[in-house]
């Protein structure tokens, strides 16, 4: 009796394993979507198949496109957020939609997705999570909605084709090593709605033109006791643009006067 109650257990817990996801439901295109409930039961997270993110290898492939909402057992739900690692590790994914029913897109969503080339982020969204694309490194550009209001820690890390970024006036803090080791970018634009840059943010990402339009510095982290929000390549080389008026302001503040070269009255308005 004793081994038939252990024997009950076991089959119960490799079934939540292998199947932590609370369900599947497959596109009119014929790709198959994992999903998790969320606000008790009322909505839908895109998730990975699986009890874990590694359970299965690649199960994302190719062009995704996440419906706004999906019926399921003669409910419709909407789905509303992109889960934590819930594409991590898909090297064949090449192209996401997103609906614009999703407000967030959770930590290490797109974490490792070498293959991903092109990602739609709707004006919904308004939160982008930590690592949420670190190692994409075939995103060559890509387009953040004015509705986003912070780009977490690592966001953007090592996303190596990525050439420009802007940044819409929406975003009020930028993470720490959120565009690290974005050797390809050429420009960045950063707003004046920006009011915290976490340290090493831009730390690898050779940058020759930097574009600030921000009325007052703040404080971001220089170079000194090894931390610092820019690399050292842009410290030197990099043209700092800033408000016209305010070039005294940024040459006596920390961090931002370790820039060789800071002159006025070139970005947006």
């Amino acid at each position: 009796m004793k081994k038939q109650v252990l024997f009950t257990i076991l089959a119960m817990l490799v079934s939540v394993s292998a199947f932590s996801h609370d369900i599947e439901v497959k596109n009119a295109d014929g790709v198959t979507i994992y999903y998790n409930y969320v606000n008790d039961g009322t909505e839908l997270a895109v998730t990975y198949q699986g009890g874990g993110y590694l359970s299965y290898s690649n199960e994302y492939q190719g062009n995704v496109v996440i419906p706004a909402s999906v019926t399921y057992s003669g409910k419709t739900y909407p789905v509303t957020s992109i889960g934590y690692d819930a594409f991590d590790g898909c090297f064949g994914l090449t192209s996401v939609t997103i609906p614009n029913s999703v407000k967030s897109i959770g930590a290490g969503a797109f974490l490792r997705c070498s293959g991903l080339t092109s990602v739609t982020i709707p004006n919904s969204v308004t939160s982008i999570g930590n690592y949420a694309f670190e190692g994409c490194k075939s995103l060559t550009s890509i387009e953040i909605p004015d509705s986003v209001t912070s780009i977490g820690n690592y966001a953007f890390l090592y996303c190596s084709g990525l050439t420009s970024v802007t940044i819409p006036n929406s975003v009020t803090s930028i993470g720490s090593g959120a565009f690290g080791g974005c050797s390809g970018l050429t420009s960045i634009e950063i707003p004046n709605s920006v009011t915290s840059i976490g340290e090493f943010a831009f730390d690898g990402a050779e940058i020759p033109t930097v574009i600030s339009l921000i009325e007052n510095p703040f404080k971001i982290y220089g170079k000194t006791s090894g931390d610092r929000t820019f690399s050292q390549n842009t410290f030197n080389n990099a043209t700092l643009y800033v408000p016209k008026g305010t070039i005294g302001k940024y040459k006596a503040t920390e961090g931002w006067k370790d820039f060789v070269f800071i002159k006025e009255g070139k970005g947006r308005r």
